[in-house]
């Protein structure tokens, strides 16, 4: 249990932000286990009340893992900075730790893909040997670098989503065909909340002759006895189509595929590419270099 001072702290923090109840639930998690690690179970003493240089060497002290770290000075951070108090020295502290963590993602992504066995031209190789729905999957992580939830899409018509395209309010992600082309609309994304709804025009014409052969008003992707693929494991759909091609590609999943893709533009020092990419998925060029790079560098903590 918190303090009372605590707990309206706590509401204060969550008050100022426009977020999921999901999120909150994280937020007050870390809230509530940087109150623990400083305090323990005592309620005489308040966050605020302490010294921030004594905060940072409780917390430097610990052995939390580092994102555990980073996470709760970030939540520390936010309750210096809405209450009007210097936070210069968490700020230096958290650029340390992001660095750090730039640092050891870069290695262990490297290590991802050097273990992979996959590159860049064995993907686009196998994009264009694949047909059908092969086809259409891989078109799409190659063309639009998305996650896992943006690939669970329903087959539907114009008339059936025109209005609600619109308006923005249509209810996952659809594609349908339109004056010889196909539409690509997300609406249920990792990052929808930042970005909105998103359009893709597709005129690939192997792409239309895929889709086309394709059932309307149904989902998109299936397993063999029909069931819908899900967010949680279309990756095994993703992975059998390079398996397939060629058995050492095992494991191959979207992410992987996207650092890949990362890597090549980057190697070949094409910011526009980059950009572009991350303009895709979407997110920050900040959150691509500081998750997806081979390369450290030091970033804000952007989605």
């Amino acid at each position: 249990m918190l303090s009372k001072k605590h707990e309206q702290l706590l509401e204060k923090f969550l008050g100022e932000r426009d977020v999921k109840d999901s999120s909150k639930v994280v937020y007050k998690n870390s809230f509530v286990r940087l109150i623990k690690l400083c305090f323990g179970e005592s309620k005489k003493k308040y966050i605020l009340s302490q010294k921030e240089s004594a905060v940072l060497e409780i917390v430097n002290a610990s052995d939390l893992k580092l994102n555990s770290k980073i996470d709760i000075l970030k939540i520390y951070r936010s309750l210096l900075d809405i209450t009007d108090k210097p936070h210069i020295k968490t700020d230096d502290v958290l650029n340390v730790l992001f660095k750090e963590k730039d640092e050891f993602q870069s290695t262990k992504n490297i290590e991802q893909l050097e273990k992979s066995n996959l590159t860049f031209q064995m993907i686009n190789d196998i994009l264009n040997e694949s047909t059908g729905l092969n086809y259409i999957l891989l078109y799409i992580l190659v063309n639009y670098n998305v996650r896992n939830k943006d690939l669970i899409i329903k087959h539907t018509t114009k008339d059936a989503v025109d209005e609600h395209v619109k308006t923005h309010d249509i209810e996952g992600n659809v594609i349908y065909k339109l004056n010889g082309s196909y539409i690509y609309i997300r609406n249920d994304y990792k990052t929808k909340s930042r970005y909105g709804m998103l359009k893709n025009v597709i005129k690939d014409s192997k792409f239309i002759e895929a889709m086309d052969k394709t059932p309307p008003d149904e989902m998109l992707f299936k397993n063999k006895s029909g069931t819908p693929y899900s967010n949680l494991n279309i990756n095994k759909l993703i992975g059998s189509v390079f398996s397939v091609n060629d058995s050492r590609l095992t494991n191959v999943n979207q992410q992987l595929i996207y650092k890949i893709i990362v890597d090549h533009y980057e190697l070949m020092n094409d910011n526009n590419a980059l950009k572009k990419i991350a303009q895709n998925r979407p997110h920050t060029r900040a959150t691509q270099e500081l998750q997806y790079s081979t390369r450290p560098n030091i970033f804000d903590d952007s989605i």
